[in-house]
């Protein structure tokens, strides 16, 4: 009396829970290698440090210690878009700055960045 109907109703149920799994799987591996792992690369660099200990996802918000306009200046004429000066909007941060890395960003936009951002970071020491 119930197998048919169970029937139908089990495969979009199964398809659903398998779909979600498969996203979560997605997920977890995008995260381990994701932003995370990205923007750590970046806290490498000398006088650059995460501003706050929460995880996070996309966005992180950097300290420096130095004024971020001129870092983000000379990130602009390398071509490259830095990130988002904190400064005006929250100045009880002083030079912080926002970053975004997704999953259109790969390791080596994010090396790039870094080797750019550390040149800079010389050439101001």
């Amino acid at each position: 009396m119930w197998g048919p109907a169970t029937e139908k109703l089990a495969d979009p149920f199964v398809e659903v829970a398998c779909s979600i799994d498969m996203v979560c799987s997605s997920i977890r591996v995008w995260y381990l290698s994701g932003p995370q792992v990205k923007l750590n690369e970046l806290t490498k660099l000398p006088g650059v440090s995460k501003a706050f200990t929460a995880p996070f996802f996309h966005e992180a918000v950097l300290q420096l210690d130095r004024p971020v306009a001129g870092v983000l200046a000379g990130l602009s004429a390398q071509g490259i878009l830095g990130g988002y000066d904190l400064g005006d909007d929250y100045p009880e941060l002083g030079n912080a700055m926002l970053v975004c890395a997704t999953e259109i960003r790969g390791a080596a936009d994010i090396t790039s960045y870094a080797r750019a951002a550390a040149d800079l970071f010389e050439v101001a020491a």
